[in-house]
């Protein structure tokens, strides 16, 4: 393949095919679910194998189902265009294995580490406000877990003073990486309006094109119907400019020339 055939191929990829400005907010939007649901789906089937290989049926199932219904995820985002159910959908796929790693421990205990990653993709896909709401309710489940499971069977492997850490380092992330969002809808605003007002002052300019038929002798206009204008009254009517009479210099000269020959 063509590079310019594989960047074409990635952009419809990372797009799901939707046209318009691939750098509109909307469809980076769009292609950060798309690159955050391909690359989890590709982590997930890697470390599937290798908890295949490890003899842990469980989490080969689990993670293995948890990939397959992100393919589904982006398969439907291509299809319907539908991007808040696409996002809802993805952070409640990440959200499972996030539980799932947590109450579990993952591959040596290391499973809480991947939470690390959970605010990047709820509030970088779903923003600001509803991204707070995601990590509100993962750390409540995480807590109710904690308190709780032992009564269902599920055990925990980390201790309290580890949790308690480990929130206190994943509320700073998470409060970082919001301030950062912030101020990237803050600019992104700005240039929002900026291109408004650009295009708005575009659509105000009017110009004169093509040739324009003038009088070799008294220098009026022809307009589009025959008449003949003024070439001031022509030019206001057909661009933005408005005209103030002076006098240049040579005129100047020729009129005080002509008084002074003119009898008293």
């Amino acid at each position: 393949m063509a590079a310019g055939g594989f960047k074409a191929f990635m952009k419809d990829l990372l797009t799901s095919g939707i046209p318009g400005d691939f750098s509109s907010p909307f469809l980076r939007r769009v292609r950060f679910t798309n690159v955050f649901g391909y690359t989890t789906t590709f982590a997930l089937l890697v470390f599937a194998v290798l908890n295949l290989a490890r003899d842990n049926h469980l989490a080969f199932i689990v993670e293995t189902a948890a990939a397959l219904f992100g393919v589904f995820i982006m398969m439907s985002l291509r299809k319907t265009r539908d991007l808040d159910r696409a996002q809802t959908l993805l952070l409640a796929d990440i959200t499972a294995i996030m539980i799932f790693l947590y109450a579990t421990g993952g591959i040596a205990d290391t499973g809480i580490f991947w939470w690390f990653t959970y605010p990047v993709a709820a509030f970088f896909i779903t923003g600001r406000r509803k991204g707070w709401y995601w990590i509100a309710g993962i750390m409540v489940l995480g807590v109710v877990l904690k308190a709780f499971g032992g009564s269902i069977g599920i055990h925990v492997p980390y201790s309290f003073p580890v949790l308690r850490q480990f929130g206190a380092s994943f509320l700073v992330v998470s409060l970082v990486l919001q301030m950062y969002e912030a101020t990237r809808d803050d600019y992104e605003k700005a240039i929002e309006e900026t291109m408004t007002d650009l295009e708005r002052a575009a659509a105000n300019i009017r110009t004169l094109k093509g040739l324009v038929p003038i009088c070799s002798s008294c220098k009026k206009i022809r307009d589009d119907k025959g008449f003949w204008q003024q070439l001031e009254v022509y030019v206001s009517e057909h661009t933005e400019a408005d005209f103030s009479h002076g006098m240049c210099d040579e005129c100047a000269a020729h009129l005080l020339e002509k008084q002074k020959d003119e009898p008293s």
